[in-house]
């Protein structure tokens, strides 16, 4: 997916957005669309609110905590302003800081009105790779009462196409939406085929509604025959919508006060001496209130990853919470003991977890911490978690191999019985689980073994989602054989440009001479349509090439006319620079290099090293008494003078009519007659006059006869031209 921000223009200093284009997942297999969300311009800023703005702005953008950034965003979105809306709406979109974007949708989702602006962002974000990100723009999307946006929620999570986890978090801001314009949606996952979207289906129509049918989808849609034709005074006297509502009353209360108790204790702990802090924040971690447990966590981790230690027995207590009766916490115990310094019991506290685990965002957070930490003892943990029923955990426990295999925790005989369970459960998960398949084939491309080699081919096939097939060029070429490359070579004619990318980067990798007469043909527009593939593809080409020898380089060289465009100009000038020093014993091939590299930079509007790569191919030409030498002179001085620099021009042609050499002094003189010619024509009557000037005072011995008569004449049109225009300046008007 991608997303553009235009802006529209400055006013009191500040940015107005005044067209966002967002283009939404993919949806039914097309794109879903395209939303545009124009404004009218904002009132100024004074200074004062200026500097505001880019106080609070720094807050979320700056090296600061992750309360911090919360602040600034939430003060942001308080001021009310259009252009602080711009502001956010900038760090969402475009932001490279996932810290920054989190605070930005979490100050999104405690505000009780927010702009409709930031609905198709957030959509985007559902499918965010970070699950704190996930749940925040589902948070936050809740906060749309309107049928609209429970609509595109709706979209989402019955899209096929769309990955695992966007669909997942579309469903939970559907529950968190808790109205009836929720319901449609969610009666309609209540037929997909896959029983993990029908059970977190059930249980979001559970919230929504606050009835209970049962578990069963014919029962909810039961009920929603009967219900779904009730006017809305009839639901609001129903007695399930005043349960709904007082439950909707009740969890607002409740997370308005866990968020005044967050930040009374995280103002308390900061009020505290830091000698202090690690004994507060035990007493925390003993809390009998899940939340003040997972804020003492919280503010142990920013501890950790600003490499202050916690302390033996802070750190004790930590690992006694890996059974805490609260997910949340148990997920933030494993995140915690990522960070130094290890402990040498954390690989079995994580695999006892794993065993006894039922919360599937707790067992990846689980298999994640294995892989960073773990050691071969936790190999048989996670091979296990390759069968998991969840997907998502087994791609998780694909990852948690990869990271064991890449920090060298596993010998080459138990990674390939590993590799056999994963190429495995692989086979179980259906096509249309795309994203879950693309994460395996990304785990197997980090092994890097062999055996997978025919599961990376039959997964590049045109049945496949073009991410996946990606990520099976990618494996391929990660395999580092280049016999059998047929498959990345048919990959340059796949029809998605992402796979053909790929296809080109393997291939410079990987590839041999045998590849570079396929790689040279992709070169043309006509065969590769996209630019950013034909530069990859050259990349990948001078990769091969530069192993060659000088003579392939040459007639590779030759194949190329730099006249013809920019890139092969550009392609030109890269070959050359490969090459040149290995030609200096061959002087005819250097002085042809240097002539069409002159060409090359020419034509890209380089002049000056185009002069430069004449001049030496005219010394050249000078020492060996080649013919081409005049024409080599004129083109390095028609080269300066189009990088003006006259001086440089003058000395080049002092050294040619300094040979006295009547054909040379006739090409030369038509040059320069020429350009004067044209900067009169141009109106530049001054510069002309002082090139002609220039060349009479610099090389006046060396002009004679009917050249010369022909330069003062030329200087003569200059002055009465310039003149004339004088008199018409200084004329009266008429009356």
């Amino acid at each position: 997916m991608r997303v553009w921000v235009q802006s529209m223009g400055r006013f009191g200093g500040a940015t107005a957005v005044g067209v966002l284009f967002v283009t939404a997942a993919m949806v039914g297999g097309g794109w879903a669309r395209l939303v545009q969300a124009q404004t009218v311009a904002p009132a100024p800023l004074s200074a004062r609110q200026q500097k505001e703005l880019d106080d609070y702005r720094h807050l979320v953008t700056g090296p600061n905590s992750a309360r911090t950034r919360r602040l600034g965003a939430r003060q942001l979105m308080d001021t009310g302003w259009a252009q602080a809306v711009d502001e956010l709406l900038t760090i969402l979109v475009e932001g490279k800081d996932m810290a920054a974007r989190l605070a930005v949708a979490e100050a999104i989702a405690q505000t009780d009105s927010p702009s409709e602006r930031f609905t198709e962002p957030l959509l985007v974000l559902l499918g965010d790779s970070v699950p704190e990100l996930r749940q925040a723009a589902a948070a936050a999307l809740a906060k749309y009462s309107d049928a609209a946006v429970a609509a595109r929620l709706g979209q989402v999570s019955r899209d096929g196409q769309a990955s695992f986890t966007q669909r997942l978090s579309a469903i939970e801001a559907l529950r968190q939406i808790n109205n009836r314009t929720a319901i449609e949606p969610l009666i309609a996952l209540l037929d997909d085929g896959n029983a993990e979207i029908t059970a977190k289906a059930i249980e979001a129509l559970h919230t929504v509604t606050g009835v209970d049918p049962g578990q069963q989808p014919a029962a909810w849609k039961e009920w929603w025959r009967q219900n779904r034709s009730k006017t809305r005074s009839e639901w609001i006297t129903d007695i399930n919508e005043a349960l709904s509502r007082r439950n909707n009353a009740l969890r607002r209360e409740l997370d308005l006060l866990r968020r005044r108790l967050r930040d009374a204790l995280t103002q308390r702990y900061q009020a505290h001496p830091e000698s202090d802090r690690p004994n507060l924040l035990l007493t925390w971690l003993k809390d009998p209130f899940p939340e003040v447990r997972l804020l003492a966590l919280d503010l142990a981790l920013e501890a950790a990853a600003d490499r202050r230690p916690l302390g033996s027995e802070l750190a004790a207590q930590v690992r006694q919470m890996a059974a805490d009766p609260a997910p949340d916490v148990r997920k933030a115990v494993m995140v915690l003991l990522r960070y130094p310094p290890p402990h040498p019991d954390d690989g079995k506290l994580a695999v006892s977890r794993l065993a006894e685990e039922t919360d599937s965002e707790v067992k990846q957070a689980v298999l994640v911490t294995l892989g960073a930490r773990g050691d071969g003892s936790v190999l048989d943990a996670v091979v296990a978690a390759l069968s998991d029923p969840s997907p998502v955990v087994a791609a998780e426990a694909a990852a948690s191999l990869a990271s064991l295999a890449d920090r060298k925790q596993v010998d080459a005989t138990e990674l390939a019985a590993a590799a056999d369970v994963l190429r495995k459960r692989l086979e179980t998960i259906p096509p249309d689980s795309w994203a879950m398949r693309k994460r395996f084939i990304e785990a197997m491309s980090r092994l890097g073994d062999g055996q997978f080699r025919d599961v990376f081919v039959a997964h590049m096939s045109n049945g496949e989602h073009s991410a996946v097939r990606q990520a099976a060029v990618r494996g391929l070429s990660g395999l580092d054989a280049r016999q059998g490359l047929e498959p990345l070579v048919d990959a340059l004619d796949d029809p998605d440009a992402g796979v053909r990318l790929a296809a080109a980067e393997g291939l410079g990798r990987v590839g041999g001479t045998q590849q570079l007469a396929v790689l040279f043909r992709r070169l043309e527009a006509d065969r590769e349509a996209v630019h950013e593939v034909r530069n990859q593809v050259w990349r990948g080409f001078l990769n091969i090439v530069g192993s060659s020898d000088i003579d392939d380089q040459l007639g590779w060289l030759r194949r190329i006319d730099p006249a013809s465009s920019n890139e092969w100009a550009t392609r030109y000038l890269d070959l050359c620079e490969m090459i040149q020093g290995k030609v200096e014993d061959r002087p005819s091939e250097l002085m042809a290099m240097l002539r069409q590299s002159a060409v090359a930079a020419a034509k890209l509007g380089k002049g000056q090293l185009a002069a430069q790569r004449a001049s030496a191919a005219y010394e050249l030409a000078i020492a060996r008494d080649d013919p081409q030498a005049d024409v080599l002179a004129t083109m390095a001085i028609e080269n300066w003078l189009r990088a003006n620099q006259a001086s440089d021009a003058i000395e080049a042609a002092r050294k040619i009519l300094g040979r006295g050499s009547p054909g040379g002094t006739e090409a030369v003189l038509t040059v320069f007659y020429e350009y004067i010619s044209g900067l009169l024509a141009a109106g530049t009557d001054e510069q002309a006059r002082a090139l002609v000037q220039m060349l009479r005072d610099e090389l006046g011995s060396l002009i004679e006869g009917e050249w010369d008569r022909r330069l003062i004449e030329l200087a003569t049109r200059a002055t009465t031209t310039r003149s004339a225009q004088d008199r018409a300046v200084t004329q009266p008007a008429g009356p």
